[in-house]
């Protein structure tokens, strides 16, 4: 959704909304799409799956779709899928990833990606023999254009392309260079979200810019500030989107609700959202740890890293030196350096 009052506000904060939740991160993989939106099919590498697999009691096709109803792709990286084909030992859960690397239109699909991730550890020239021996494994291809392999809730994309394996490795113990099937198909799982998530984030990402110096200067007709600022907030508190305690360690407001940097707690102004201040840029940070582990079903539905109470605004600077801790666990290790006490 783009919120239908955002029209009232100035075109350059339009975008950064629109840009912030219409739009995924891009996803740094041989099968990763662009900025696709949030809902779109993600994916997730094995070792992850099976763990919230087991955690939920999930061992079959129908529920997992259920969760991802615009699909899923289980990322077997490297020796992995050997490991399970050649498993003479296999539970149901693992059984059932292998399986999914048939050809299918299941919204739960296996694909097999090759990639150097390991500083050496590979011998990747024998992992290539493997793959090549490997009669079951067919570089992806498109059989439509690549942007048609977005799902949407209502139509599978999975049978517009075919294949399993994703191969992009370059380097090797012997310069090897191995590259096939590199295929537009998915978003990183950290950042999908339902279209209720999205929705939510994006009105609370609204009405906390209200809360900025300077708001005024958000809007197009800077006189109907108050008047739009409290609808925002009505909605906002309306979904229960506005329980402070729930932002935890990186709430966006301080103690008179002023909008400031979820991570550091600095004063954001309507100039560093329009970035106005080029040194100090704002984007969306997140409190919680951005990581393929922080995934749960929640009333019914996934929720990941990109979910609301987990996403504010913050400067660049910050969000940069955070990388992937939470901010409770960015500041706790802040506290232990001499020269931040």
């Amino acid at each position: 959704m783009v919120h239908n009052k955002l029209k009232n506000f100035v075109i350059l904060f339009q975008t950064k909304i629109t840009s912030l939740t219409t739009k995924a991160d891009e996803y740094k993989s041989p099968i990763g799409l662009k900025r696709n939106p949030h809902c779109s099919r993600v994916g997730w590498r094995y070792k992850y799956v099976k763990d919230f697999m087991e955690k939920n009691n999930i061992s079959d096709e129908t529920t997992m779709s259920s969760y991802f109803p615009n699909g899923l792709i289980i990322e077997l990286w490297n020796e992995e899928y050997f490991e399970l084909r050649d498993s003479t030992n296999l539970d149901k859960i693992d059984t059932f990833i292998l399986n999914q690397t048939k050809e299918s239109e299941s919204l739960v699909r296996s694909v097999v990606i090759l990639k150097n991730i390991d500083s050496g550890r590979t011998n990747y020239d024998e992992l290539i023999k493997k793959v090549k021996n490997s009669k079951e494994l067919i570089p992806i291809n498109c059989k439509v254009s690549p942007m048609k392999h977005t799902s949407t809730e209502k139509i599978s994309s999975n049978s517009r392309w075919g294949g399993n394996l994703s191969a992009d490795i370059k380097g090797g113990s012997n310069k090897t260079v191995y590259n096939v099937g590199n295929c537009l198909l998915v978003n990183g799982i950290w950042d999908y979200a339902s279209k209720e998530d999205t929705d939510n984030i994006e009105l609370v990402m609204i009405y906390s810019a209200l809360c900025c110096k300077n708001a005024h200067k958000l809007l197009k007709d800077e006189s109907q500030l108050e008047k739009i600022k409290k609808e925002f907030k009505d909605e906002c508190e309306e979904k229960n989107l506005l329980s402070i305690e729930k932002f935890e360690e990186g709430c966006p407001f301080d103690d008179h609700g002023n909008l400031v940097c979820c991570i550091s707690g600095n004063e954001i102004t309507a100039e560093h959202l329009l970035g106005d201040i080029e040194e100090d840029k704002i984007e969306a940070c997140h409190i919680d740890a951005k990581s393929e582990s922080n995934v749960f079903i929640n009333d019914g539905k996934i929720q990941t890293s990109f979910r609301p109470y987990n996403i504010a605004w913050g400067f660049e600077f910050w969000n940069r030196a955070q990388k992937n801790y939470s901010i409770k666990r960015f500041k706790e290790k802040l506290s232990r350096c001499p020269r931040f006490q």
